[in-house]
């Protein structure tokens, strides 16, 4: 599905770059769900053309008394997003439209439950590997510094639709008797899912 994509959003980015009213520029935003993406928005009239590139990558521990959890999470997307520009009052802009792209979602998470003072206690290791589409549609607001730099917000919900494998592993310890493997299991699952976001941009016209 990447590979299939690849060749169309280089296609339209070079038909509305050679367009004689359309301005290419670089964009950087920073979301809510801990994403950073880099973005070429091209600018045609009263709409913005914008090839994005996002990356997050999440960690997460927990060290409790019973309980020990440790997880790493990361995602890539690349896209298009088309929005319509107007204008609110001098300088100042609300944009709206959709965004869809590709979405790869990779994660490991391991645990620890009981005790091992006692020699009592189960280890989870859980192991997925997602990929598929997503479709956002969002709504902003931008201040014009100039006509080549703006500053600007986007809120909105993204729907995403993935599907892949999940592995986990459980064993168990008891006292001394040999670890026991109760799940050793590797799965094909669907995951279909909306999120809410907020997102930061800066944009910058050539």
């Amino acid at each position: 599905m990447l590979k299939k994509m690849m060749p169309v959003v280089a296609g339209l980015m070079a038909f509305l770059s050679g367009s004689a009213f359309a301005d290419m520029g670089l964009a950087a935003g920073i979301s809510s769900d801990d994403s950073a993406e880099i973005r070429l928005p091209i600018r045609s009239q009263n709409t913005i053309y914008e090839p994005y590139v996002s990356f997050a990558s999440i960690s997460y521990n927990s060290d409790e008394l019973f309980e020990s959890r440790k997880s790493d999470d990361q995602s890539f997307s690349v896209g298009l997003s088309v929005l319509r520009v107007r204008a609110l009052q001098d300088s100042l802009f609300w944009q709206y439209g959709i965004r869809a792209g590709y979405l790869q979602r990779d994660g490991e998470l391991s645990a620890v439950y009981g005790t091992n003072i006692e020699q009592n206690y189960q280890t989870l290791y859980s192991e997925e590997k997602l990929s598929g589409y997503l479709v956002s549609p969002r709504i902003g607001v931008f201040y014009s510094i100039n006509d080549k730099v703006n500053l600007g917000i986007d809120v909105g919900y993204t729907y995403q639709n993935l599907s892949g494998d999940v592995t986990e592993v459980h064993v168990s310890y008891y006292d001394d008797e040999p670890p026991e493997t109760y799940r050793d299991a590797k799965e094909d699952v669907d995951v279909s899912q909306w999120n809410s976001f907020s997102l930061i941009f800066m944009r910058v016209y050539f």
